[in-house]
């Protein structure tokens, strides 16, 4: 179903309404199936932001509790659920729209070469349920004197998929991929101040003593 802005808002407004004033927990199960049935595949993201409004509705611990633990349920399925496979072309839009998410880039397409690049690489997959993609994982061959490694672009994953291991699945895959190459080394740069930095320290990655450096050639 397509909405509008205003009658997603309207919609979800509603919805987060009906399930604070339900009493019980098993209408309020009913309200948050019935609203993913009719909703769930026309508003994006809709469980993020009815969580936020959920929360500003109410201080109802059990509430709020209960909201999180049907999302959590859903996305377990979902992880359960979670197929890779190999980065192919048609993926070219959802790519965009993750990393726009994700990363806050504004990318409107991505430079076709740069794409192929990543699709011939071989190191490259996204992670989908349903047919839907959740996740992705950008990556490429850096050859080296010393040892050759795989260099991690972009891990992305849809926003009501994160915390459920669908990154871990993708380095796993590349993981795979590289050993049966004979490449044993795996390479990303990411910020301490961020989230992923301590995923990537409890996945045994380990900071280089080398230090990154630049320059824009102009």
């Amino acid at each position: 179903m397509s909405l509008t802005k205003r009658q997603a808002n309207a919609a979800m407004l509603l919805f987060v309404n009906s399930f604070v004033k339900c009493n019980s927990a098993i209408e309020r199960k009913k309200i948050f199936l019935d609203f993913e049935d009719s909703f769930g595949t026309g508003i994006r993201d809709w469980k993020v932001i009815c969580k936020e409004k959920l929360e500003q509705l109410t201080s109802s611990k059990e509430i709020i509790e209960h909201f999180t633990a049907l999302i959590n349920r859903e996305s377990q399925n979902k992880t359960n659920e979670c197929l890779i496979r190999k980065l192919v072309k048609s993926d070219l839009t959802v790519v965009c729209e993750l990393l726009n998410y994700s990363f806050n880039m504004h990318l409107t397409s991505y430079d076709d070469n740069k794409f192929d690049k990543f699709i011939e690489s071989g190191y490259s997959f996204v992670a989908y349920c349903n047919d839907e993609v959740i996740g992705v994982l950008l990556g490429y061959l850096i050859p080296d004197l010393s040892m050759d490694a795989v260099y991690i672009d972009a891990v992305a994953v849809s926003e009501n998929m994160r915390g459920c291991g669908i990154g871990k699945k993708l380095i796993s895959e590349v993981s795979k991929s590289a050993l049966s190459n004979g490449v044993h080394l795996l390479k990303l740069h990411t910020d301490r101040t961020i989230e992923a930095y301590q995923i990537y320290k409890h996945l045994k990655f380990e900071e280089s003593k080398f230090a990154l450096m630049k320059k824009y050639i102009l």
